[in-house]
């Protein structure tokens, strides 16, 4: 989110963070977010794999794909 935190979520170029990882030769990505629980028996610190993931970003692009190719590189 940029020095000082001021960089909100939706601005973040998420895209050019991975073209810079790729550039650099990495090859795998394990990526985490950190979140709350409505549920009693889920206690913070505790590990959970998510089922489905709802994203309100909007303003956000959410893939690579340009419409232009569907050719995988």
């Amino acid at each position: 989110h940029g020095h000082g935190h001021k960089v909100s979520p939706t601005n973040v170029n998420y895209r050019a963070n991975l073209e810079a990882l790729k550039s650099l030769g990495c090859t795998h990505i394990l990526a985490s977010t950190a979140c709350g629980s409505l549920r009693e028996n889920i206690v913070p610190g505790e590990l959970v794999i998510p089922d489905s993931f709802i994203d309100c970003t909007k303003a956000r692009k959410g893939t690579f794909f340009d419409g232009t190719s569907s050719k995988y590189e």
